[in-house]
């Protein structure tokens, strides 16, 4: 099947993420796959597909003319909007990444002209899939299995929190757990891997609650795999996380969770009995879970493994690819 992927972005973020690890995916199980845009630099050596540029919505659809594909894959509003000016007589999937409304983000002018256009839609979560104006099928990402785990012992004493640093997605609440966790009297560390417009905020509140010296803010970084191979537990505090591939990630190396139990959360962590999910507006309960399984490693590797176990079975790569294409089957 050829396929071709539609993000008008420049980045490299989770959606472009999900984007090239699908497309490399289907590549592997026989499909013809093209992705256009994501950031020049990293999204045509992140899979084995084709690479077309497309940064914006004029340069997609340039590159756009050049393919043929049985199915266009659209992710976001942009690109689903290219897509419908550019394949009208093949068939158009969108997924959709975000528990909000096209309207909301298109202040309606694009959204009957898309929902007319789209033949089928992915929803990542069933969070999303409830937010959205239209039926969709969930198909959560998948991520590559790993194999060489470390158990608790041999990690670090970091707390990681894998995300960028915006108001939406609470850093703060990190920090104050971690305050309520009195982790950083016996010398853990908080370790913000991220960038964004709350870094400076968090380095002033930190300094409040004389955090300081236990408190590292690392920044945006390329490959964040050996950081979630040396923390002990990664914190994600978000409340409206669509689904969240670092703690998708953290599962597939049995790095335990301590999640917000809301959002896309509740349907990765909160599948597995016994999750460490918090009440987000008690952040006590947070600080709890934090000492518990820092403390207790055989509590982290049982936790981690059934993590683990979940992420192979429910959210991995094969998994995704197949359902995928029973969607794309589904409009040819």
């Amino acid at each position: 099947m050829r396929v071709v992927h539609v993000v008008c972005t420049a980045n490299f973020a989770g959606v472009e993420s999900h984007i090239a690890s699908l497309a490399h995916q289907q590549v592997m199980d026989g499909d013809d796959v093209t992705v256009v845009g994501g950031d020049p630099s990293r999204m045509p050596g992140a899979g084995s597909y084709a690479w077309l540029p497309g940064t914006s919505a004029p340069e997609a659809a340039g590159s756009l003319r050049h393919v043929v594909p049985n199915v266009t894959h659209a992710h976001m509003t942009r690109a689903e909007f290219t897509a419908t000016l550019l394949s009208r007589h093949r068939p158009i999937v969108a997924t959709r990444h975000f528990a909000r409304r096209r309207a909301m983000s298109t202040r309606g002018l694009l959204a009957p002209i898309i929902s007319s256009r789209v033949d089928a839609q992915i929803s990542v979560s069933k969070f999303v899939a409830d937010a959205i104006e239209t039926p969709s099928v969930v198909i959560p990402a998948g991520v590559p299995n790993q194999s060489a785990i470390k158990p608790a012992a041999d990690r670090d004493k970091v707390i990681l929190v894998l995300q960028r640093l915006e108001v939406e997605k609470r850093p703060l609440d990190a920090l104050k757990a971690f305050h309520a966790s009195d982790l950083w009297w016996d010398d853990w560390r908080l370790q913000f891997v991220g960038g964004g417009s709350m870094t400076d905020e968090i380095r002033t509140l930190a300094a409040g609650m004389g955090l300081a010296a236990h408190v590292d803010l690392v920044g945006y970084q390329e490959d964040p795999a050996p950081y979630l191979d040396r923390a002990r537990v990664l914190l994600a505090p978000c409340t409206i996380e669509a689904q969240g591939l670092a703690v998708i990630e953290a599962m597939a190396r049995a790095l335990p969770v301590v999640a917000a139990g809301a959002g896309g959360h509740l349907e990765s962590v909160g599948s597995v009995s016994g999750a460490a999910l918090y009440d987000p507006a008690g952040l006590t309960e947070a600080g709890e879970w934090l000492r518990r399984i820092a403390t207790e490693d055989s509590l982290a590797d049982q936790y981690g493994h059934e993590l683990q176990a979940r992420q192979r079975e429910r959210f991995n790569l094969a998994a995704q690819s197949r359902d995928v294409r029973r969607v794309y089957e589904g409009v040819l």
